[in-house]
């Protein structure tokens, strides 16, 4: 991944319109719903950072993780 801030900037217009109230205290929160997605930059790594989360809804989460890999590598 060349550029981390274009790949992030990609990632929050691709779910954008699924996006409740967003909180950008971290690089980017997203909560869609039933899942939410927070990417930050590293100081240390060329990768943002990604935690997922989809409480009690392992399928969800597996298929928004394959969703992310195109993008991931990219």
């Amino acid at each position: 991944m060349a550029d981390t801030q274009v790949f992030i900037q990609r990632i929050e217009s691709d779910y954008a319109p699924d996006t409740q109230p967003r909180d950008d205290m971290d690089d980017l929160s997203q909560d869609l719903g039933a899942w939410h997605l927070n990417m930050r930059y590293s100081n240390t790594e060329p990768m943002p950072g990604l935690d997922l989360e989809a409480r009690g809804h392992r399928g969800l989460l597996n298929s928004q993780l394959a969703r992310l890999r195109g993008p991931i590598d990219g």
